[in-house]
């Protein structure tokens, strides 16, 4: 009996392990072509910098340039325009990513700015070189939240002009939008407690997405109400 259940405890541990072991080649391999892409075009969009505006992309002078690499990816979420049209429907079911990626760029692990990426004609391009003040709010909640979930979402509310924050740690079940939202830790950035202003969200809080689901429809109710979308 005893051997028996050393036998179930190994075979227990081994498959845990290799749970683990696909479940991180699976995010490593999700966004390996959107890090790729940004890591071959970052050298070329540090040379468009021009001299004396290094600060401006969140570097201290040129020399830091040989020394940026890429870090963890951000996938812009937002809600289908759809659901203004439709506003008493699950609000879930219009959640959707919208082919855009932030990439952080890293320099003696601090983070800096984004790479920019988008998914165009079925090909990953990066567009733009930016994101200071966003990349440096989106690393500090995290690291006071002490948050090191691999999915990351920005959550981008486009008719009330303001993110969210977003992070989960089942990578493969978060991969679409839809029902799969509310496996994800929400946190409040500047912009969406500017917005949001009259309902106190609280810097560094952990939100569900059922606790901001009124306040979103409430916002997108004002939005349809004063004549249509942004």
């Amino acid at each position: 009996m005893k051997k028996l259940f050393i036998v179930l405890l190994l075979l227990l541990s081994f498959i845990c392990i290799t749970a683990f072991i696909l479940n991180k080649f699976r995010e490593n391999d999700s966004y390996s072509d959107i890090k790729r892409t940004a890591k071959d075009a970052l050298p070329e969009f540090l040379n468009y910098i021009p001299e004396g505006f290094e600060s401006k992309y969140g570097f201290n002078s040129r020399n830091e340039f040989s020394m940026a690499d890429i870090g963890n990816v951000y996938e812009v979420y937002t809600i289908s325009i759809d659901f203004l049209s439709m506003p008493g429907t699950d609000l879930k079911l219009f959640v959707k990513p919208i082919e855009q990626f932030r990439v952080e760029v890293i320099v003696n692990n601090e983070v800096r700015t984004f790479v920019n990426v988008s998914k165009v004609n079925s090909k990953y391009k990066v567009v733009d070189l930016g994101g200071v003040e966003l990349s440096k709010e989106f690393e500090r909640i995290l690291k006071d939240a002490r948050d090191v979930n691999p999915r990351r979402i920005i959550f981008r509310l486009f008719q009330a002009e303001c993110d969210f924050l977003a992070t989960t740690s089942n990578f493969e079940n978060a991969m679409t939008g839809g029902n799969k939202i509310e496996s994800f830790n929400f946190y409040a950035t500047l912009s969406s407690r500017i917005i949001f202003r009259n309902n106190n969200l609280i810097p560094g809080k952990i939100y569900s997405f059922t606790e901001l689901e009124p306040l979103i429809r409430e916002k997108y109710s004002e939005t349809v109400n004063e004549g249509g979308v942004k």
